[in-house]
């Protein structure tokens, strides 16, 4: 096995680590429902016009941010695998 595919390969691995652990375990139990945090908004920058305060799991905004770079890591490691066997 390459080099590059090991180090890809222990980047998926640690980023699926901190994406779980940001998920399950520095979750907030009890949220906002209508929390500004997404993929395409990670830092949940900008205000919510109205919203209901219920009690609702939201992921700590670490999962989004980890799940955008895995995401685009992904993509990344295909083009080159499909550039390297195109050769």
């Amino acid at each position: 096995m390459r080099k590059i595919n090991l180090i890809f390969i222990a980047a998926f691995i640690v980023e699926l680590i901190v994406i779980l652990v940001s998920y399950y375990y520095l979750a907030n139990e009890c949220g906002n429902a209508c929390d500004l945090h997404s993929f395409l908004n990670p830092f949940g920058i900008g205000q919510s016009s109205a919203c209901v305060e219920v009690c609702a799991r939201v992921p700590h905004p670490l999962f989004y941010i980890f799940s955008d770079l895995l995401i685009i890591k992904i993509v990344i490691y295909l083009i080159y695998l499909f550039r390297r066997n195109k050769k």
